[in-house]
């Protein structure tokens, strides 16, 4: 690179307020943002030219989104989770973190980029009854819930701000995730709870 760095080929304005990173896949790059119609899914072609945008809830998104194929899922920082066709931005599949799950939003909003393994979807709405939630990625229908999860004393209850891990620690494969309450990990064929370490914890974040 010269000096002054590469040469600028194009930017892309009026994409709205929040703090999403952008994905690219197939030519197509996706973002979210907040317009005067609420938190937007949108996709750019690699010109930075629009090429559609979905409404997917309200005020500023903090998640990015995962591409899976021709679908893509994305998050406003209430929860409310949709699937979306890359191509037209036609929404698919909807769920809500407080509706259908119990969760709450944290501090800053949920921030996480869901979660894709296989057929699995796995999100984290941060409830008692539905700590974290393997949809099935086609549908959106729930395979399994973690619930009822001993995580200690500090910190807050509720979802964290980071992103769903896969780990095969110990030959059992499972889901780690950062929460209110410290790191966390559930078995990944039914979401039951294996182990917390609740020390990280802390009362912001």
């Amino acid at each position: 690179w010269p000096d002054e760095g590469p040469p600028l080929l194009w930017t892309a304005g009026g994409l709205g307020g929040g703090f999403s990173s952008i994905a690219i896949a197939d030519g197509r790059i996706y973002t979210l943002g907040r317009r005067s119609d609420g938190c937007c899914l949108i996709c750019l072609d690699l010109n930075g030219k629009e090429m559609w945008a979905t409404p997917i809830g309200k005020d500023d998104p903090n998640c990015t989104p995962t591409i899976d194929g021709d679908r893509v899922y994305a998050m406003d920082r209430h929860g409310e989770l949709a699937c979306c066709d890359t191509a037209t931005g036609k929404v698919i599949w909807t769920r809500s973190f407080g509706k259908e799950f119990g969760g709450s939003d944290p501090i800053w909003g949920y921030s996480e980029s869901p979660r894709v393994d296989g057929d699995v979807l796995i999100v984290t709405p941060g409830s008692e009854e539905a700590l974290l939630v393997a949809l099935n990625k086609k549908s959106g229908k729930v395979i399994w819930k973690t619930s009822n999860a001993k995580l200690g004393s500090s910190g807050h209850g509720g979802a964290g701000y980071s992103s769903v891990q896969i780990s095969n620690g110990a030959g059992v494969k499972q889901y780690v995730q950062m929460l209110g309450k410290g790191l966390v990990s559930v078995n990944a064929k039914d979401g039951s709870f294996l182990w917390t370490y609740n020390r990280v914890a802390n009362g912001t974040a």
